[in-house]
């Protein structure tokens, strides 16, 4: 009973600390509500981006579909972490601004476990409250994104987003924030640690002068460079790399930096200006997980940003309207040209499987020179291999007729299945281009001698013709709906329509933006209350550093000065930091990625983009940065 009446009256204290400083909560309150609102957000919109219709071909082992939904799997376990880190702080942040009130508490004789009971009582509550805010706002703001959605994707579409799933997967990702924050105060609030805590004015002037700094040191510079070479070597591992990245930024400035400083002390330079430069190494002391998180978060928007809006800088290439695979002998295409009159390219066909590749589509030479107006002549162990233009090098082609093709299975396609395939043909490669014929982002096409052609049909039983149709704009609505209609009736194998895949592409595009709006606003309102935490929490030490030095007598305008440069300086750390690193980083990235691609690629413009996302982003903190400044000034400089 007496430990039921402990833990009522505990909880009833905790409820009335946490209503008479719930304006000090006001900051712990908005890290949470704008998190679950972003968080709820994105959950809308991966939902969305599953309704997105999608293109499966069994023949072909080939699917078009939305990206987004694997993208969202990636984005939003950083902004998650993002949010974790910008909640650790708040709540470091509402701890020191109740040191004083703890200290009394303490004074009075309240027990350690009862008072780190009571602040958890105070943070399960808060944490509550906030989330369910944030759900509220998330609904109004989804509501909202649900009528632009409808403009620009479609009403039928728009209303099919099964809100359920998105309440059930924010409402997790709150539990798991709330188990956080209090994990946080368990850590923060330990016996030792409170101690500490209250002790709020011991200054510590500890160095990092171990020698396990220069082991961290080397470790974080090691995973940068790492990173570095993963995109290098395979950009399509960019997100691997970038955690890399950011995990090496956080040991190099956390653990590594102080051995630098230590070797820099040394220099005359340093011994020069002492005093400046021993208050700037304790100064980031102090700011350090501020700096590390300020850098971090700008990595993490420039570099979403840039992968995001990228993929919307380049078109595919489909130089057709339709590619489709009947039975030799079926009558589609005559049924298509009475009622669209269209133009045409009809071929029997094999499929060119490579041992552990692509799979090619095959053509007799002889119909090659027929359809493409060619003058070619092949040997049985000859071909000819034209490559699409979308995603090819220039080192993959060679035209010395030494360049071999071997492990190649004739027949059906083998992209998903290789255990029946038989790899007995070895071609050697007599000429080679680039030249988008096909589209639709197949390999392309490998032109057969006549006779190993005929031997494979008979050999595979494989009767099926290829056929490449345009027609006029006028008409491409009435047929795209005719040709999906007959591929539902099973008259044609497979078939792919331009206006289906732009469709996928245009509703992608449109997420997509939505996506770097929402990613690009929260971690910048992050790192910008990173920013006001900070300066609200020094500015009284602000105040009596000014008047320590108008006593010293320090002309007022070089006062303002020092203090001018203490205000932004952790800032300017961290921006020069995440924009220099993360500017290599994509860099990197864009010189492998566009490395000898064809002109399809716009390697300049994404080159463009990655300069107008840093100087938004410098523009932006920098705004920041004179705004805090000025509103600083104007708290600290009593006008005589």
């Amino acid at each position: 009973m007496d430990n039921e009446r402990g833990e009522h009256n505990m909880f009833r204290i905790g409820w009335k600390s946490f209503v008479a400083n719930i304006r000090n909560f006001l900051a712990f309150f908005l890290s949470i509500i704008i998190s679950v609102n972003v968080l709820f957000l994105l959950m809308y919109i991966r939902e969305f981006s599953k309704k997105i219709k999608g293109i499966e071909t069994k023949a072909l082992a080939f699917a078009y579909s939305s990206e987004l939904s694997k993208q969202l799997r990636v984005v939003i376990p950083f902004v998650v972490f993002a949010a974790i880190l910008v909640i650790a702080y708040s709540i470091k942040f509402y701890i020191n601004s109740r040191m004083e009130e703890y200290g009394i508490f303490k004074i009075l004789g309240i027990r350690k476990i009862d008072m780190r009971n009571m602040i958890i009582v105070e943070y399960t509550m808060g944490c509550i409250l906030s989330c369910i805010i944030g759900l509220f706002m998330g609904w109004i703001c989804s509501s909202a994104f649900k009528i632009v959605l409808q403009k620009k994707i479609g009403q039928s579409f728009a209303g099919t987003v099964s809100m359920n799933k998105v309440y059930l997967m924010t409402l997790i990702v709150c539990i798991v924030m709330i188990l956080g924050a209090v994990f946080a105060i368990f850590v923060v609030l330990d016996a030792k640690g409170t101690e500490d805590a209250i002790r709020i004015n011991v200054v510590k002037e500890k160095r990092g002068i171990s020698p396990i700094s220069l082991v961290w040191l080397v470790m974080g510079i090691s995973l940068i460079c790492l990173s570095f070479w993963v995109v290098k070597n395979n950009p399509m591992s960019a997100n691997i790399a970038i955690f890399l990245l950011c995990f090496g930024v956080f040991v190099s400035i956390c653990f590594g930096f102080g051995y630098i400083m230590e070797k820099y002390r040394k220099t005359d330079y340093f011994c020069s200006k002492i005093l400046e430069w021993d208050q700037f190494y304790h100064y980031f002391n102090r700011h350090k997980f501020q700096i590390i998180i300020q850098a971090l978060l700008g990595i993490i928007i420039i570099y979403f940003s840039f992968l995001m809006l990228r993929g919307t800088l380049d078109s595919r290439l489909m130089p057709n309207d339709f590619v489709c695979i009947e039975k030799s002998d079926g009558k589609f295409m005559e049924t298509f040209q009475k009622k669209f009159h269209g133009e045409d390219k009809t071929f029997p066909f094999v499929w060119v499987n490579e041992a552990a590749g692509d799979s090619w589509i095959g053509m007799s030479v002889n119909d090659y020179n027929k359809i493409f107006e060619k003058d070619e002549e092949l040997q049985k162990n000859e071909v000819i291999r034209i490559w699409r233009e979308e995603g090819t090098t220039e080192d993959m082609l060679d035209n010395s007729q030494e360049k071999k093709m071997p492990g190649i299975a004739l027949g059906k396609c083998t992209n998903s299945d290789t255990e029946d395939s038989v790899y007995a043909y070895n071609f050697s490669i007599k000429k080679e281009e680039v030249n988008e014929i096909i589209g639709f982002s197949m390999s392309g096409i490998v032109v057969l001698a006549d006779v190993l052609f005929d031997e494979a049909v008979k050999e595979n039983n494989f009767h099926q013709k290829f056929m490449i149709m345009n027609v006029e704009p006028s008409k491409l609505d009435t047929a795209t709906r005719f040709v999906e209609e007959q591929k539902a009736k099973g008259v044609l194998e497979e078939a792919f329509c331009r206006q289906i895949i732009e469709d996928i592409d245009g509703k992608e595009s449109i997420l997509n933006r939505f996506i770097v709006g929402i990613v690009a606003f929260v971690v910048l309102f992050y790192g910008i209350f990173v920013m006001w935490l900070s300066h609200l929490s020094e500015l009284s030490s602000s105040k009596e550093k000014y008047k320590f030095l108008s006593i010293m007598g320090v002309y007022p305008r070089n006062a303002k000065k020092i203090l001018y440069k203490e205000i932004g300086r952790t800032n300017l750390i961290s921006i020069v930091i995440s924009v220099g690193v993360i500017a290599v980083f994509c860099k990197t990235f864009i010189d492998s990625y566009y490395n000898g691609m064809q002109g399809s690629f716009d390697k300049s413009g994404a080159e463009k983009l990655l300069i107008i996302i840093l100087c938004v982003y410098l523009l932006v903190e920098i705004i920041y940065i004179q705004v805090s400044r000025n509103w600083i000034r104007k708290q600290i400089v009593v006008k005589e």
